[in-house]
């Protein structure tokens, strides 16, 4: 996400500002299409749809993980020479006051539209617990993130890709395969213990080697076959998910993003954009780059605020279970992401202007901690 890129100059990357753009909207779409995949109605009275549904869901999955890599294409290739301790402090004076910031907001909000209260002692046990909020558990992971940069930079910077792709390959066997192993196996609580931080860490990692991959033309469509077969291999693992649920399962026991698939469908993706020829299709000065650019320097606002707004529209404008819901999720799920995307961008233009204005103004400790929460442009 844009907090996490470091300034590069004219050595900019057009196509990290495409992946990040990209991935704020699979964030989005994933979210908006959760409740027509993970309904037992859903699966049970309207197939078609349901497949519609998945596919969509599949395929904004690559979201987070192209975030990460993006962060590791960024972070792990940075010119600055900080010390771990300077980098660590730059770091988390962004991410302490974002974290602290939405959880409280995020705390209010439960209270007021789900559950009618939220105490204080409840508020601090879910801070503590992975976040007051579905999607907060994201700053946590990343915070983990940056503590092992440090230590990943070197590594990266001296050229030592072997450790890197060592580095992958543990991840992708622990992380992916094992697990995958034990689901078919049926091998459930066998004390293993996946967390957010070990789970993403090598699409970290990942982001940092192929930033300097170059691949020959002539295999980009190899490339694109496997990024297809991927998405149709998640789809039909959810799908079959889902059927031995009896029509219902909740995502966090099937997580595409640690699906077998799910590296082949990510890495396809990034590599694939990265192919692109974007200096050309996005020149500077044009109002193409311009919107992507914005898109991705408010990129983490939209990932924060998007629940809300999604609720917010579903309950007010939407009226679900009326006529929107009654439209085939081939057309719902674009034309509902779109609108909360759109909302999200609309509230964080006039955010980042306040934010600029009480910074440049006044100078304060708490305008810096109200941009860092916000995570706008620096």
């Amino acid at each position: 996400m844009r907090g996490d890129s470091e300034k590069i100059g004219s050595d900019r990357l057009p196509y990290l500002d495409v992946l990040r753009g990209l991935a704020i909207v699979c964030v989005v779409a994933v979210h908006v299409s959760d409740s027509w995949v993970w309904s037992s109605s859903g699966y049970v009275d309207n197939r078609s749809q349901w497949w519609t549904a998945n596919l969509l869901n599949t395929c904004s999955r690559v979201g987070v993980p192209v975030f990460v890599m993006v962060s590791g294409a960024l972070l792990l290739h940075s010119k600055r020479a900080d010390a771990p301790v300077a980098f660590l402090r730059r770091r988390f004076s962004r991410i302490i006051p974002a974290l602290l910031l939405w959880s409280a907001a995020y705390a209010v909000w439960t209270a007021r539209m789900h559950t009618g209260s939220m105490s204080v002692g409840d508020a601090l046990r879910a801070f503590a617990d992975g976040g007051t909020y579905y999607h907060l558990w994201f700053l946590y992971m990343i915070g983990l993130l940056y503590l092992v940069t440090p230590i990943l930079r070197p590594m990266v910077a001296g050229g030592r890709r072997g450790l890197l792709v060592y580095a992958v390959f543990l991840w992708a066997v622990w992380v992916i395969m094992l697990p995958a192993a034990q689901r078919a196996l049926g091998l459930y609580g066998s004390g293993i213990e996946i967390y957010s931080f070990v789970a993403y860490a090598g699409y970290f990692v990942l982001g940092a080697l192929l930033r300097e991959a170059r691949l020959p033309s002539w295999a980009l469509v190899p490339v694109a076959a496997v990024t297809v077969a991927a998405v149709w291999f998640n789809a039909l693992g959810v799908a079959a998910a889902v059927r031995d649920a009896g029509g219902s399962l909740d995502t966090v026991e099937y997580d595409l993003n640690l699906s077998p698939g799910a590296p082949l469908l990510v890495v396809g993706v990034f590599v694939l954009v990265k192919s692109a020829p974007w200096s050309r299709w996005l020149p500077p000065g044009s109002w193409v780059a311009a919107v992507t650019g914005y898109l991705g320097a408010t990129s983490l606002f939209v990932y924060l605020a998007h629940p809300m707004v999604m609720e917010t529209l579903q309950a007010v404008l939407l009226h679900r279970g009326g006529g929107w819901a009654s439209l085939h999720p081939g057309a719902a799920i674009p034309a509902q992401t779109l609108l909360v995307l759109a909302a999200c961008l609309l509230i964080a233009f006039p955010a980042t202007w306040i934010a600029r204005v009480a910074q440049r103004g006044a100078g304060l400790t708490g305008a810096r901690a109200l941009r860092a929460a916000a995570w706008m442009r620096k």
